[in-house]
């Protein structure tokens, strides 16, 4: 951001606006730029209002174009853009172009010559090619180990700026290799994997993968199960083959937690061995010589907080798999006041894995897509009492949750996740109030809802929300709570500080798992989002 600033005084004395050495300030002071707005006109000062009002159209309402264009002061831009083709490039591998573009007050576009630069101490890493139609071409040429972020700036002759960010990677470097044989070590109720390289000077960002497989040979099959001498290709994953966790944000996934749907499995990791700055080497394999026991397993507890979850849309629901996809509840019409034409994008991922912003703090799991919809299927059915734990942090940091009034997210437990039948946590925005949520208990039958309780209207839903919802016997229940205290404004609202719900419900022989948000993901693609940290399951024996 480059804002625009000229004699600006505090108690008399000349300050800038930011600090001294604020890179956002540009000092307009004896620059070109300032006869935009302001020029000397026999000795005097003028406001330049017939340059900023009259484009290149000529508009004139109060009079003033004729004094600008008998001084010589139209047509100067105030504005100046500039775009990237890519927001990275890698040293000696690829580039980037950076286009400026100078613009009227009227924003129409004007022709200026632009000069690129960097800063001394980012001279190092690139290397500028200017072109002749207000274009740069930046190549990488770093040879340390960490990427590097450098800023571009952009100068006109009459003084206007911009700037635009690029990360630029070292030159790649070869895979490390390995010291010795990776190895599979079992832990209580994980399984690692250990390696070690024979140069341990940089960061390890290798990518594993774990799957749970049928068999124990070398491609996590039975022999008997494929054609003789077919080779094994990690692009066509057999049916016996389930991907479990991958590794996230270059942090190396060593460490598998077994859960329930392992038993009687055999764990395999693939590794693609890389350092910071490195190609990726040949993937290695390593799989369990014996599956994985009764009592090496969780059967009545899932957790995870996402980091290592495939986040890929897959529509198949398979015992022991999380099901992540976008879809319309089937109660909902599409061209309501709430959800206007329904905006989803099945062709794009449901959920993302990430940082956001607003009242979404570090890192968590997010929607990308109107109707993203996430799902648990169990190994076994659970006939008896089920809890769901969930932490969660709205971006909305006014308590509304949503983009629109009608939206809403459920917190599913005891679902029929093919059915969809169960019973849900509803947090609903409505109409009634841009600053707060109501929530309810809800019944799901064969993918049709309807409420068990009255709405309860909260400010609670904000960062650092725990969401529960158990059912004990015939007690449905659901709570919901913030740490962040309620402000003196909504409690005179009759708001209330946290959600107690209480409702009968009948038990079923369900255990399945449904998140389920219908709203847009709003402006830049999260500012509607709710991002989830983590999921705590417990069933009853």
């Amino acid at each position: 951001m480059k804002c625009y600033q000229y004699d600006v005084s505090q108690n008399g004395r000349q300050i800038v606006l930011g600090g001294e050495n604020s890179a956002e300030t540009v000092q307009l002071q004896g620059k070109k730029a300032l006869e935009a707005y302001l020029f000397e006109q026999n000795g005097q000062p003028c406001a330049n209002v017939g340059n900023l009002l009259g484009g290149s159209d000529g508009w004139d309402p109060v009079k003033v174009l004729k004094q600008a264009e008998g001084a010589g002061k139209t047509g100067i831009p105030t504005l100046l853009l500039l775009s990237a083709d890519s927001d990275s490039v890698v040293s000696g591998e690829s580039s980037v172009t950076l286009t400026a573009r100078a613009y009227l007050f009227s924003h129409e576009a004007c022709k200026e010559k632009v000069y690129f630069s960097v800063s001394p101490e980012d001279k190092p890493y690139v290397k500028l090619i200017q072109n002749a139609d207000a274009s740069c071409v930046v190549e990488g040429c770093s040879h340390e180990p960490e990427e590097r972020e450098i800023v571009i700036c952009a100068r006109t002759e009459s003084g206007l700026e911009a700037a635009a960010a690029v990360t630029v990677e070292p030159y790649l470097i070869q895979a490390p290799v390995f010291a010795e044989t990776p190895r599979m070590v079992k832990t209580e109720k994980t399984v690692q994997l250990e390696y070690k390289f024979s140069s341990q000077e940089r960061v390890d960002i290798s990518e594993i993968s774990w799957y749970r497989c049928d068999g124990a040979d070398e491609d996590g099959t039975c022999r008997a199960d494929r054609e003789e001498g077919a080779a094994w290709d990690e692009t066509m994953v057999p049916e016996g083959i389930v991907l479990c966790a991958v590794t996230k944000l270059n942090r190396p996934l060593k460490t598998y937690r077994l859960n329930a749907a392992d038993q009687g499995k055999y764990i395999k990791a693939v590794i693609r061995p890389r350092v910071k700055g490195s190609l990726s080497g040949e993937a290695v394999s390593v799989i369990m010589e014996e599956p994985v026991g009764k009592n090496e397993v969780e059967k009545n507890y899932l957790f995870t907080d996402f980091s290592d979850l495939p986040d890929e849309n897959d529509t198949r629901l398979r015992k022991g798999c999380w099901t992540l996809d976008c879809a319309k509840p089937e109660d909902i019409k599409a061209d309501s006041a709430s959800f206007g034409s329904w905006t989803m994008e099945r062709k794009d991922s449901a959920w993302k894995y990430g940082r956001t912003g607003n009242g979404s703090i570090g890192i968590g799991l997010y929607q990308n897509t109107q109707g993203a919809r996430l799902r648990y299927t169990p190994v076994a059915e659970h006939v008896g009492d089920m809890s769901m734990t969930v932490k969660a942090d709205p971006a909305k940091t006014a308590g509304q949750g949503f983009g629109s009034a009608g939206q809403y997210m459920d917190f599913g437990i005891k679902f029929d996740t093919e059915k969809l039948t169960g019973y849900c946590l509803r947090v609903l925005r409505s109409k009634e109030a841009s600053d707060a949520v109501s929530m309810a208990l809800v019944e799901y039958r064969d993918g049709r809802s309807r409420l068990l309780t009255e709405l309860q209207r909260t400010s609670c839903f904000l960062t650092d929300c725990t969401i529960k919802i158990t059912l004990e016997g015939n007690k449905l229940r659901a709570s919901a709570v913030t740490a962040v205290l309620q402000p003196e404004a909504k409690a005179e609202k009759g708001y209330l500080p946290k959600v107690e719900l209480e409702a009968e419900a009948e038990g079923n022989p369900y255990g399945g798992i449904l998140i389920w948000h219908t709203g847009t993901p709003g402006t830049g693609g999260w500012q509607n989002t709710t991002m989830l940290h983590s999921i705590e399951v417990t069933y009853g024996d």
